[in-house]
């Protein structure tokens, strides 16, 4: 499954993203996402994440998540 969000003027990603399970690309870049849910790290079938143009310190990234950004 892939998800495109971007340009939505999202401020933040609902806890409730790690029940989709078959998600396997998501992209919200361009958006006002400043922090990132931990259920956002459940998704094992994710391969490809962008979070591009969000003003998201970068401690709100877990350690390996490198893998995954675009």
């Amino acid at each position: 499954t892939i998800l495109h969000l971007d340009e939505n003027l999202l401020t933040e990603i609902p806890d409730n993203i790690k029940n989709l399970r078959a998600l396997r690309e998501l992209n919200l870049s361009q958006n006002a996402i400043r922090d990132l849910p931990g259920g956002m790290f459940f998704l094992q079938r994710m391969t490809n994440l962008n979070l591009s143009h969000n003003p998201i310190s970068m401690y709100a990234f877990p350690e390996g998540i490198g893998n995954y950004l675009w």
